[in-house]
Order: C-alpha cells, then sequence, then structure tokens
C-alpha cells in the first residue's frame, strides 16, 4: 500500500513485523514500558526491557523512539501488548490517521476508534520469532490452541498482501521466517 503507514509492535513475531513493513512503510513501534533488571545468584538475569521481540521488530524497521510519529493516508496497526494503555501522543497520531485498520486480539483505545478491526490470535495461540536482548533468535509454539476459527496475524497480513497484489508464498510460518533478513541467525 504505497501511501500507507505501519505500526508494528514489539510483542508480534518478527514473521508478523516483516509482512506488515512489506504491506506498508514503518512508522512507530507499540511497546510496554521498562521494568527494572534483575540478577540473580546463579547468573541468570532478567531484563529491564519487558517486550519480548523488540529487537525483532526493530529488525524489520519499526522504531518506538519518535518523539511524536505522524501518519498519512491509511494506517496499519499491530495491537497486540495485552492491556496496553497508550500515551496521549500514541492516540493522538493514531486519531489524526486517515483510515485506520487494527489487528487485535482485544478491545483496546485503538480498537474504538479504528474504522476496521481484524481479530488475530493471542501470542500464546501463534508460532513465529522473538528475538531476545542478546540476539538470540526463539521460536515460540502455541500453548493453546485458537478458538474457532482465529487466524494468526501472519496469515491474516500474508492475505492482506495477497489482495494488494504482493502475494506472499507461504503455507506455514517456516515459510515466512525464510525470508527475514535475520532468518540465518541461528534458532
Amino acid at each position: 500500500l504505497k501511501d500507507a503507514s505501519a505500526i508494528g509492535s514489539a510483542w508480534a513475531t518478527s514473521e508478523e513485523n516483516f509482512l506488515l513493513a512489506k504491506l506498508a512503510k514503518p512508522s512507530a513501534m507499540l511497546a510496554a514500558g521498562d521494568g527494572q533488571a534483575r540478577t540473580f545468584k546463579s547468573g541468570f538475569t532478567i531484563d529491564a526491557d519487558r517486550n519480548p521481540n523488540r529487537r525483532g521488530a526493530s529488525a524489520a524497521g519499526f522504531s518506538d523512539k519518535a518523539a511524536r510519529p505522524s501518519f498519512f493516508g491509511a494506517v496499519l496497526l499491530l495491537d497486540l501488548i495485552p492491556g496496553h494503555q497508550p500515551s496521549g501522543t500514541e492516540l493522538a497520531a493514531w486519531e489524526q490517521a486517515g483510515f485506520k485498520t487494527c489487528l487485535s486480539i482485544l478491545p483496546s483505545a485503538f480498537t474504538k476508534t479504528a474504522d476496521l478491526v481484524l481479530p488475530v490470535t493471542a501470542f500464546v495461540e501463534t508460532e513465529g520469532t522473538y528475538v531476545n536482548s542478546q540476539g538470540q533468535v526463539q521460536w515460540i509454539r502455541p500453548a493453546v490452541k485458537a478458538p474457532g476459527q482465529a487466524r494468526e496475524a501472519w496469515r491474516v497480513l500474508a492475505s492482506l498482501l495477497g489482495m494488494a497484489g504482493a502475494g506472499v508464498k507461504a503455507a506455514k510460518v517456516q515459510d515466512i521466517h525464510a525470508m527475514l533478513p535475520m532468518a540465518t541467525a541461528t534458532a
């Protein structure tokens, strides 16, 4: 979509962010707030960054460093952070956008004002990869089966790309993963 902007997610898989970036120009990234780093006696550390895939979203071209994102024309948003409360800046930019499409797992401040909401599966119902803070690619697998006919965001995005004439031939998420620039990393 030539004039569309995209808002990726630090909670979406690398494959989902990659497909979104192929569909529209990466403009911003939704990310949850940071916590405090914690190191245990064993040396195990929990990073301050509580987002499972900030590095993967960044590799797809998304950034959460923009002071005030601006969008022109249509906007596509991956709203996949459970309970995320967008900042006033995020909401103001979203509300100024043209046609707003939100891929989401739950009702949110974004879905309330979206022109189109496409329901997708939650992170516990999807397969794909995250890139951790050390740059290691980690495969995630569904922990629970998605209800009814729920579809993973990567399948919805691949369908949208097909409708836009930029089809992606993928029967499974591994086909998308093979297209990623970082797919050469050890999984």
